[in-house]
């Protein structure tokens, strides 16, 4: 019995009916890549849909076009800003912060659009 492990994936398709991730096992060339459908995926060891979930992540993150476009200091100071937290404190750590201030913190990265 060989124990095949499922080290990345590269790809993700509806293929027939079922969402399938194209992966690559251990003990194979780079390139070999295979389809797996997501039903046997489930059935592997829980790091597996760890693995699953990052790519669809990555995936969302790709489609909102942040992985283009970088965020500056500059952009991130002003839009807090916006909310009452002024740059001396924007470069601060959340520890030192007010419940008040926190909460706008959070608020200002719930509205941040960018």
């Amino acid at each position: 019995l060989v124990y095949v492990l499922i080290r990345q994936i590269h790809g993700r398709a509806v293929r027939g009916k079922e969402v399938s991730y194209q992966v690559q096992k251990s003990g194979r060339r780079e390139n070999d890549l295979a389809w797996e459908p997501l039903s046997n995926l489930k059935c592997k060891d829980a790091y597996v849909m760890k693995l699953v979930k990052n790519y669809d992540e990555l995936m969302k993150t790709v489609a909102s076009g942040v992985d283009v476009r970088p965020i500056h200091e500059t952009e991130v100071k002003a839009h807090l800003q916006n909310y009452g937290i002024e740059e001396d404190l924007a470069t601060s750590k959340l520890k030192g912060f007010s419940g008040g201030q926190k909460s706008r913190v959070v608020l200002a990265a719930a509205m941040w659009t960018r």
